[in-house]
């Protein structure tokens, strides 16, 4: 399915991938089990974001956050790039921001 994925995005098929990306399951991706091990916390006793990655070329990359309860993604920007994603397990809340049309 990750090929599946890398060809249609590499051939701008976005639509197809997004499609792909519903079929995606933990077992796909090698997450049969859940939760992940959980092995470090911050000082404050959040547990750390992990990464797992997947796969990348020169215009495509594919991983996953591991994002325990409570953890957070710092703000962000992915320029040049397009996103998609797909939630494994558990809930997620996403606050997105678009700096709009610059008007000149």
């Amino acid at each position: 399915l990750v090929q599946r994925l890398h060809w249609l995005a590499s051939l701008g098929d976005l639509d197809g991938a997004q499609a792909a990306m519903d079929e995606l399951t933990p077992g796909c991706v090698g997450f049969d089990t859940f939760p992940p091990p959980v092995t470090a916390r911050t000082p404050s006793g959040v547990p750390h974001v992990s990464y797992v990655h997947l796969f990348s070329d020169a215009a495509f990359s594919m991983g996953i956050f591991v994002l325990p309860a409570g953890a957070k993604i710092p703000l962000h920007d992915h320029p040049e790039m397009t996103v998609l994603s797909k939630l494994l397990y558990g809930t997620l809340q996403v606050t997105s921001y678009d700096t709009g049309e610059l008007v000149g």
